[in-house]
């Protein structure tokens, strides 16, 4: 059975703008966690789900904006079942202020937390 309606209008109620390469669609973001025990997360992933037409053809590295805030595409889209829509797994974009300064040790070494982001002081 061939697909008639808009895939736009699955994403109205939800979805938010989403900009990438010069195309502007709707998209609905996600931000599942991973978790180990005792509940601690120890990781969030960004998640979208967006028309393949308009954002499938995203690769590694490529910028993208959801609701204005600036994120990198980690993989290639992963189409879902009839490929109408895709999910993009995304990266915050956290750029450390100009004014900050990585915390060091007395070695010079960087000190980072268990999931490699650098320690700095506030601005």
């Amino acid at each position: 059975m061939a697909w008639t309606e808009d895939p736009t209008d699955f994403l109205v109620d939800f979805g938010v703008t989403v900009t990438a390469s010069g195309t502007t669609g709707l998209g609905i973001l996600d931000m599942p966690g991973e978790y180990l025990h005792n509940e601690r997360v120890i990781t969030n992933e960004y998640l979208l789900r967006a028309e393949t037409s308009k954002f499938g053809t995203l690769s590694y590295n490529d910028s993208i904006a959801v609701e204005g805030v600036a994120y990198t595409v980690r993989e290639q889209p992963l189409k879902v079942d009839d490929g109408t829509f895709c999910l993009v797994l995304l990266t915050k974009d956290d750029t450390i202020p100009p004014a900050a300064q990585n915390l060091t040790t007395i070695s010079g070494l960087n000190l980072t937390t268990i999931l490699g982001i650098p320690l700095a002081t506030l601005p």
